[in-house]
């Protein structure tokens, strides 16, 4: 499992956003629609399997757009597990 948290302020409501989470380059999670959070604070997203799987070894990327801006983005990866 892993959060992504975004710390944001002097949000306008009802602005669209987007949160996207992608693997490998593919998007494999993606939220979006218009702004009722608070003006300011922390959003956060996590990514995780079911059953509390591992996440596969590969490389991760976080995208945060606001208005159909990209404002946040955040890369990492995972290897695999040593024998």
């Amino acid at each position: 499992m892993v959060s992504a948290l975004v710390e944001y302020g002097n949000m306008s409501p009802e602005v669209q956003f987007t949160s996207q989470w992608l693997f490998n380059g593919e998007v494999v999670l993606e939220d979006s629609g218009v702004w009722e959070e608070d003006e300011q604070g922390v959003y956060w997203k996590t990514l995780y399997l079911q059953g509390g799987i591992p996440l596969p070894a590969g490389t991760y990327e976080y995208r945060f757009y606001i208005g159909g801006d990209l404002v946040q983005k955040a890369t990492f990866t995972i290897k695999p597990a040593s024998p």
